[in-house]
């Protein structure tokens, strides 16, 4: 059981977001300057993370983290941009080097295990309600947000049998 104190106490997540590090770095001809990508808007699917963009001169760096809910969104919010970048390069006849690095997979954790979970919570005196995370999550049977009761909810685990409380 996955504690993320970045969601909200007693969140049972009913899905976890997948992530992708993307980086670009386009270089121009000795002596010619730059201009910026325009970046396509990921859409209400998928979501950027951390975008660093770094433009001047004759350089124009970009990092950021990609996240979904699916595999197919992420696949396709990590295409779009690499697209975008690529077709940039391209038509200012820049360098393009890129690193993209899959950091974790979209997870849905097993219904009845949420179902358990919820019973278990309500039954202690937690307030619970389900939505997908977009904080990527360690592998574990499920997640709960712990956001500001962290002990209580790690307590509440430990007394269970089967479940032991880990935190990301």
């Amino acid at each position: 059981m996955a504690l993320l104190p970045g969601e909200r106490a007693g969140k049972i997540c009913t899905a976890s977001a997948g992530s992708v590090s993307v980086e670009a770095l386009l270089c121009a001809r000795p002596g010619e300057a730059l201009p910026s990508p325009s970046l396509p808007d990921c859409g209400p699917r998928a979501r950027r993370y951390g975008l660093r963009e770094d433009g001047g001169g004759g350089t124009y760096e970009l990092a950021c983290e990609v996240r979904a809910l699916r595999g197919a969104e992420l696949a396709e919010a990590v295409d779009e941009l690499l697209r975008a970048v690529s077709a940039h390069a391209a038509l200012v006849g820049a360098v393009l080097e890129t690193r993209v690095v899959r950091l974790g997979e979209p997870l849905v954790p097993d219904p009845l295990v949420l179902g358990r979970l919820a019973r278990y919570l309500r039954s202690s005196g937690l307030g619970v309600s389900f939505g997908p995370s977009w904080t990527p999550a360690p592998q574990a049977e499920a997640w709960v947000g712990a956001g500001g009761r962290r002990r209580e909810i790690e307590h509440l685990l430990r007394e269970h049998p089967s479940w032991q409380p880990v935190l990301p």
